[in-house]
């Protein structure tokens, strides 16, 4: 009876598990009107950094993405043209869904121009990738449980202040093997906020790319696939891939990936380019 009863009760702490992570896996990777709200709750209290001119500035931009977005774009930065101001909203290793959450809230901001690094809904980091998504969504949960903003949250300040770059090697090169071209496709909530904006918005993808040292790794058919999501994904939602930010050699970033000064330099002409046409467009 007692044996019994042991087994009972590890069956029912086994069961309680699964189904904890069941629904933590289905929080991280699902958009509700619940996470919408807490994530643009986090967005409002971390106070992204804005140009000083945004309320003044006759075209406002937005860019949303993840720690690729926060190195390459500097929002302190002016703009040639004196009447835009940009400002932007980035996660660290932010899942989809999280930057789903960000749209929706800046829609409701209704800038002129939306920039959306596309890699969250084109592109998977590796085997472990997801795994690692659930672990730092899950950590952001028991963050704002102490009654704070997640750290991942607190990213939009300053572009990258470093000079460093890193070497294409054996070594340096080994975390890239892992990328590939994936599909995942908008919830139904971020679709509806699409079509529900402001026809004075333009909502537009980007892709950052990565060092032409890693990008020659690939081949043509990853190229190609890579192209394909980004044109499914394009075709799902509506929202057009504005022309990618040239992929750079080696010594324009710290990691491969993520630009250092030098390489935002590229970040930030190719933001003027981009801004230069749809504000003639406006």
């Amino acid at each position: 009876m007692k044996s019994y009863s042991l087994v009972v009760v590890w069956f029912t702490v086994l069961l309680l598990v699964l189904l904890g992570l069941y629904f933590s896996w289905q929080s991280a990777f699902t958009l509700s009107e619940r996470k919408a709200s807490l994530i643009s709750k986090w967005v409002t209290d971390a106070k992204p950094l804005q140009s000083q001119n945004l309320r003044q500035a006759e075209f406002n931009v937005v860019i949303i993405g993840t720690s690729l977005t926060q190195a390459g774009f500097d929002t302190g930065q002016a703009i040639n043209n004196q009447n835009v101001a940009v400002s932007k909203v980035t996660v660290g290793a932010a899942a989809a869904t999280e930057l789903e959450a960000v749209l929706i809230h800046v829609l409701r901001q209704q800038p002129d121009l939306i920039l959306i690094e596309i890699n969250p809904w084109t592109l998977s980091f590796g085997a472990g990738h997801h795994f690692s998504l659930h672990r730092l969504w899950m950590a952001s949960i028991v963050q704002q449980g102490w009654g704070g903003v997640p750290q991942r949250y607190h990213q939009s300040g300053p572009s990258s202040r470093s000079d460093v770059y890193r070497l294409p090697n054996s070594t340096s090169m080994q975390k890239f093997v892992g990328f590939q071209p994936i599909y995942r496709p908008f919830s139904a909530l971020t679709i509806q906020a699409l079509i529900n904006r402001n026809t004075q918005i333009a909502v537009k993808f980007f892709y950052p790319g990565m060092a032409l040292e890693v990008a020659s790794t690939k081949s043509k058919a990853w190229h190609e696939a890579l192209d394909k999501m980004h044109q499914k994904i394009s075709l799902q939602t509506g929202v057009d891939l504005v022309p990618a930010i040239d992929n750079l050699n080696y010594q324009n970033y710290t990691d491969l990936v993520h630009v250092n000064r030098q390489g935002a330099k590229a970040y930030m002409a190719w933001l003027e380019a981009v801004i230069n046409e749809y504000r003639d467009d406006d």
